[in-house]
């Protein structure tokens, strides 16, 4: 490349990269008197009024054009105030860098209307029109095919190198730069952007060459076939791919910018290794050749294959291959059959595998050091351990032939045999947190360890992993169920019967053997044939918090259920009806059942576990609810008298222990039907009347608190504020945590019922009223004042930061988190109409919706601005570099200001 053409493109490049880096603006949607919209810049000045009257987008720095309904019909508004109508899409064009990545151009848009295009410069208002490239076929005659030859079909626009190929005719092509300038004077047949500032054109005739960003013509236009090399300013002329490894008449050179014919046009084929060796062939003769024209290594060799640095793989006239250097200097002593590049994939590291006449391998690294040598037939693939200082491979380890993998092992990198070379297949697994392999010999399967250990010899038909604990569950070909080995040793395990399958959202597995494809595993080993099972496929499956599953069929009456290993287990003579069926209740572990008379009423009821055994046995004239694994209710038979009845049902709880009955004891008033995450496996239980005696009971039946509890949530979560009696039977507020021990206690005080409200589990402070005064302060969960009892109205509004209130005249005032004042309103604005917004950078919006105004609170906590407005019914999010933006209601306009600097978008 000559250094006039140097400093063309490099001044070239500035110049772009000046265009490109070209801070754009934020354009905000301001309001005119006349009720239209246009937009002005961040100081509020205008750039560009419209006719729109409804509320329009801010234009981020990367908005090229935003798209507006208008009656029905959408046009597009780009960021210069242009409007487009009966378009398809309107938006960026990107810039797409050398190592792939996009950049927005922020001055250019792209308009697609389906038949054509639209480039727009929205700063200079010059607009291009051209066809569509989903409209045009590349010509079969123009073989140059690269990254940036390929026409596009969607709405998207991308710069390359600066330039982007236009369409004016389907053989009529030419160029654009960032400023929509055409790069040359005349158009052409057909062309492509070949990077790095040049452009490989086609004239009419169908010969090709080369132009450059200043729109010179580089190479004439004489070559049949032209195309990149890999060092800028040089081209490979005349090859044809399609004809490689045909007899065709050498033909095929190298030029450079300038013209020059670097290497002649007499050879058949022309390949770039890399930006400094080509390899230059003519039928059966491979060189190496540098970007001057001089050989580097002479035609003596049948192929070479580039590996790195100045190093290539050769293969002699007598087929043996090597590894030589720039030089000729051979790194082996000897040649070999075959020379591999094996990858070690995270490693970021290759080695290299040498194949011997009789077909004995051999491994060296990057230096030419072997590792190991004459050992194997081949090595297939890295294996990727979890373990990184291991390298391992899977080897076809003394097999036949090279291209046969008919003994499969493993080996690692320094030769040692880690598992034989006689396997079908080997497949790696994680299980446990450790590597294993699965080996399969003859459709027998075998488990080793990555030390070669022999952990689950080669005679199993199927072989299953418990993600959950560390053991296998595998079938002989003599048994007919699976059974258990522990994990790392292999060792038998009978403590479990039951197999944890890895799909946990089904009862029953099935077989992967390939002589049984339909058979099907349950959970207890057995195999069954999947006739037997097809009925209970579509049968809900429930499960128990401790994992056992049922077959439930709950669209007949009564309730069909089985359990896991397809087994009934309901007592005989005991149903489950229809109506009294509580799905939720089985996570439990305990299951309601019924005897019914012969006119269909119950006779009685009781409760079994998983098993079928009883845990409560059939009582006549009750009905029993499971609440857990310990606590379950009993109720009156015939729930609709309770109803009618002047005195509350008294319900019976049976606390359990191993399904064993330890106590009993009587309530009226129950929180949930169930202990649930949900309830955070508390509730409220206790008997209702004159003296209100509640407390909070855990699932475990365990009575958290004292019977002295009068007000308060249905459930503890990690704050709560319970009203208790205190030991003169007195009324307490007390602070409560979720184990049901109380932090403090608040006399004199009545505390804001935070239980009442859905978030009360995050609340760190709350408020309070003095008694006696009827004055409010703040506290915290600990039960510390905040702000002292000297206020009325008192509502946090966001915690630790601003409170409000209502003062002597009747006024809504904001105070900081010390009790200064911040604002006093232009009225009394209820907890209700005030909204509360927080923006990325600890700005404060706080709206009186009522009295339509804002106040703006800084990060520092001081107020800023009052905003003549209120939200449009909500505020949403704004993106970090806008979120100082805000849209506001302004006698039903929407007005933006920007909340830092108070500056209201509007005439």
């Amino acid at each position: 490349m000559s250094p006039d053409s140097v400093k063309k493109i490099i001044f070239f490049f500035l110049f772009l990269l000046s265009a490109f880096y070209m801070k754009a603006q934020i354009l905000i949607p301001w309001l005119g008197s006349n009720g239209t919209y246009g937009f002005a810049d961040e100081n509020g000045k205008v750039v560009f009024r419209t006719k729109i009257d409804q509320p329009l987008r801010v234009f981020s720095k990367t908005d090229v054009a935003h798209p507006i309904t208008l009656g029905g019909t959408t046009i597009h508004l780009l960021r210069n105030g242009t409007i487009v109508k009966f378009a398809l899409y309107a938006g960026q064009v990107d810039w797409i860098t050398p190592e792939g990545k996009s950049k927005i151009l922020p001055n250019l848009a792209f308009v697609d209307f389906g038949l054509k295009m639209e480039l727009v410069h929205l700063k200079s208002g010059v607009k291009k029109d051209y066809l569509h490239s989903r409209n045009i076929t590349q010509p079969k005659w123009f073989k140059v095919y690269n990254e940036y030859s390929y026409l596009v079909n969607d709405s998207s626009c991308k710069f390359h190198y600066g330039a982007y190929r236009v369409h004016k005719d389907s053989e009529k092509v030419n160029f654009v730069d960032t400023s929509l300038h055409e790069i040359f004077q005349q158009d052409f047949a057909f062309g492509t952007i070949a990077g790095n500032g040049y452009f490989i054109l086609a004239n009419q005739k169908h010969k090709l060459g080369v132009g450059d960003m200043n729109g010179k013509i580089r190479l004439p236009l004489i070559w049949d076939q032209l195309e990149m090399s890999k060092k800028p300013g040089f081209f490979i002329v005349n090859q044809d791919k399609e004809a490689y490894g045909k007899n065709i008449k050498p033909r095929v050179g190298l030029v450079n910018d300038a013209g020059k014919l670097v290497i002649d046009t007499i050879h058949h084929s022309i390949y770039a290794f890399s930006d400094r060796y080509l390899l230059v062939s003519n039928q059966k003769k491979s060189g190496i050749m540098d970007y001057s024209g001089k050989w580097v290594l002479p035609q003596d060799f049948v192929s070479i294959a580039y590996y790195f640095d100045d190093y290539f793989r050769v293969e002699y006239s007598n087929l043996a291959q090597n590894i030589i250097n720039s030089r000729g200097e051979k790194q082996f002593d000897k040649d070999y059959k075959h020379i591999v590049a094996t990858g070690l994939g995270l490693h970021k590291r290759f080695q290299i595998e040498c194949i011997s006449k009789d077909n004995l391998s051999s491994l060296a690294d990057t230096n030419f050091i072997f590792t190991y040598k004459d050992s194997l037939t081949r090595i297939l693939s890295f294996v990727e351990l979890k373990d990184r200082s291991k390298v391992h491979f899977y080897v076809n380890d003394g097999g036949v032939d090279y291209y046969y993998d008919d003994k499969k092992g493993v080996r690692d990198g320094k030769g040692k045999q880690i598992i034989p070379g006689k396997f079908n297949r080997i497949q790696k697994f994680n299980f446990a947190e450790k590597d294993y392999y699965l080996v399969m010999k003859d459709s027998l399967y075998g488990v080793y360890d990555t030390e070669g250990n022999i952990l689950l010899a080669t005679e199993y038909l199927q072989i299953m992993g418990n993600v959950q604990k560390p053991e296998w569950w595998a079938e002989k070909e003599t048994d007919k169920s699976f059974v258990r080995y522990s994990v790392p040793d292999g060792s038998l395990d009978n403590s479990s019967k039951t197999i944890p399958f890895l799909s946990q959202s089904s009862i029953y597995s099935i077989a992967s053997k390939q002589k049984a494809t339909h058979e099907i595993i349950l959970p207890d080993g057995s195999i069954v044939h999947d006739s037997i099972i097809n009925k209970y496929k579509k049968w809900p499956q429930l499960q128990t918090s401790t994992g056992e599953r049922f077959f439930c069929n709950d669209f007949t009456d009564p309730v069909m259920m089985l359990n896991s290993n397809l087994k009934t287990f309901i007592p005989e003579g005991f149903v489950i009806p229809r109506n009294r069926f509580y799905a939720p209740e089985i996570s439990t572990g305990y299951i309601t059942v019924y005897k019914m008379k012969r006119d269909g009423k119950e006779e009685s009821c009781g409760v079994i576990n998983h098993k079928g055994e009883w845990v409560l046995p059939a009582k006549k004239g009750v009905r029993y609810f499971p609440m857990s694994e310990n606590l379950i209710a009993e109720r009156g038979a015939d729930q609709n008298t309770n109803f009618r009845s002047d005195e509350i049902e008294k319900v019976k709880i049976f606390r359990l222990q191993n399904g064993k009955t330890i106590e009993t004891f009587d309530v009226n008033l129950i929180a949930f039907r169930l202990f649930t995450p949900d309830n955070n496996f508390t509730m409220l239980m206790g008997n209702a009347g004159k003296n209100n005696e509640f407390a909070y009971y855990h699932s475990s039946g365990e009575k958290l608190t004292d019977d002295n509890l009068v007000d308060g949530g249905r459930f503890l979560e990690r704050i709560n504020i319970v009203t208790i009696r205190d030991k003169n039977k007195g009324i307490l507020d007390v602070i409560m945590n979720q184990e049901g021990k109380i932090i403090c206690e608040l006399p004199g005080l009545e505390a804001d019922r935070v239980y009442n409200r859905g978030d009360h589990w995050r609340i760190k402070y709350f408020t309070a009223k003095d008694k006696k005064t009827g004055l409010q302060g703040v506290l915290d969960t600990l039960g510390k004042t905040i702000l002292p009892f000297s206020y009325k109205d008192l509502n946090i509004l966001l915690p630790g930061r601003i409170v409000c209130n209502t003062n002597i005249n009747g006024f809504t005032e904001l105070r900081d988190w010390q009790g200064r004042i911040l604002h006093t309103a232009a009225g009394t604005s209820l907890r209700h109409n005030i909204r509360i917004y927080e923006s990325h950078n600890g700005y404060i919006l706080i709206s009186f919706e009522n009295l339509h105004e804002t106040a703006v609170i800084s990060p520092e906590n001081t107020l800023t601005h009052i905003i003549p407005g209120t939200s449009p019914g909500r505020y949403s999010k704004p993106s970090e570099d806008m979120w100082n933006i805000i849209p506001f209601d302004m006698k039903n306009k929407i007005v933006f200001v920007d909340i830092s600097s108070g500056i209201i978008f509007k005439e």
